[in-house]
């Protein structure tokens, strides 16, 4: 049994019709979720995702070298988030602010795209003025 559903008119004396009612239905709205798409247009920090990181801040994360007393604390196991390898004792690791540890060649292109870490999403600094402000005044509640 074949059954051509594309051609349906759903009730409609004619095309016309539907194609008014579909029009008429995209924009008839409530009006809270007007006003929400509305406030999330205006929200720029809800269009811009992925700034990179701030240049100088990731310049200057710290490289350090995984001691055994560190993996030993993890559970004997130390796994890069953005990779899922295990990082092991002695290798070259990259620490965020947030103490979370990346292989190097892993975080920092992360960071060029992102400004958070991967796993606890701290927010690191960017170079746009502008967020950083924006940033600034919401934490102040202004």
């Amino acid at each position: 049994m074949t059954a051509n559903n594309l051609d349906s008119d759903f009730g409609f004396e004619n095309q016309e019709e539907y194609n008014n009612d579909r029009e008429f239905a995209r924009f008839d709205l409530p009006d809270d979720y007007t006003l929400t798409m509305e406030q999330w247009v205006e929200n720029e920090n809800a269009v811009k995702i992925g700034l990179p990181a701030s240049k100088s801040v990731v310049e200057n994360l710290p490289s350090v070298v995984l001691t055994v007393d560190e993996v030993q604390k993890n559970n004997d196991s130390v796994v890069c988030a953005v990779c899922k390898e295990d990082v092991a004792a002695g290798e070259k690791i990259t620490r965020m602010p947030c103490f979370h540890l990346y292989h190097g060649d892993c975080i920092l292109p992360w960071l060029e795209i992102r400004n958070t870490c991967p796993v606890c999403r701290y927010e690191l600094p960017t170079d746009d003025a502008d967020y950083e402000k924006r940033q600034r005044d919401s934490r102040l509640g202004w």
